[in-house]
Parts: C-alpha cells; structure tokens; sequence
C-alpha cells in the first residue's frame, strides 16, 4: 500500500532541495576557512553561522519529506567553487548562491501551488529560510 502524501514531482524537488542546501553549507565551510587563514574573524564567524543555517535547512527538508511519507535521497554534492581572492568576491559568492537558493525555493512554492499540496506551501512559508542573524 502506497502511504506517500507527496508526489513524486515535489518529492524529487524538496530532495534536490536537500541537496542544494548541503551544497550551500559546504561553501560557507569553504568560505569561513578562507576567512581564518586571512584573519578575518568577523567573516569567519558569519559563515560558520550560516553554514549551520543551512544544515538546519536541510534536517527540515528531510524531516518534511519523511513526515508526508516521501523518501529522501542524500545525493553527491559538488566541491564549492575556488577560493575567493578577496572580500568582494566572498560576499559576491554568498549573494549568488542565496539567490540561487531562493529561487529554488519559489520554484517549489509555485509546484505545490500548481498541484494544490497546501501542506508542502504552507511549510515553504517557514520564517526559518530568512537569516536573521
């Protein structure tokens, strides 16, 4: 018997979701250590934070996937890009991966909204996406 309570649609979309979000925490790893080895404390200390941010990210994902009966699956994640050279491409490289982020976040809204799964919508309105800090 067949207890899923998401399609297989949103069930790969929310898994690649988990993906990106374990992508993004790497990169803030990535991007924290370069910070250390250049005395940048304050950058360091953001991106352990937000590489955090986005391991929290990603149990909720799996945990909402796994609650609607769906199976995750923990897929590969490629290296993070090379290391900045400085401040501005740091902060260059944090602004393009949020955005990517983000607009695969809307892209799954938009896919429970098409297939009317108001649970999946109503958990992609979680404030926890926004960083505060």
């Amino acid at each position: 018997m067949n207890t899923t309570r998401i399609s297989n649609t949103l069930q790969k979309a929310l898994n690649d979701q988990i993906t990106l979000e374990a992508f993004s925490a790497q990169m803030y790893l990535m991007l924290a250590c370069w910070a250390d080895e250049n005395q940048l404390d304050g950058i360091k200390n953001f991106m352990m934070k937000h590489s955090q941010e986005e391991r929290v990210h990603m149990a909720k994902v799996m945990e909402y996937v796994q609650e609607r009966g769906g199976i995750v699956k923990i897929e590969a994640i490629q290296k993070p890009g090379p290391e900045p050279k400085n401040v501005l491409e740091c902060f260059q490289a944090v602004l393009k991966q949020e955005i990517e982020n983000t607009e695969s976040i809307y892209k799954i809204v938009k896919m429970s909204m098409d297939e009317e799964d108001w649970a999946t919508w109503n958990f992609l309105q979680w404030s926890g996406w926004i960083y505060l800090g």
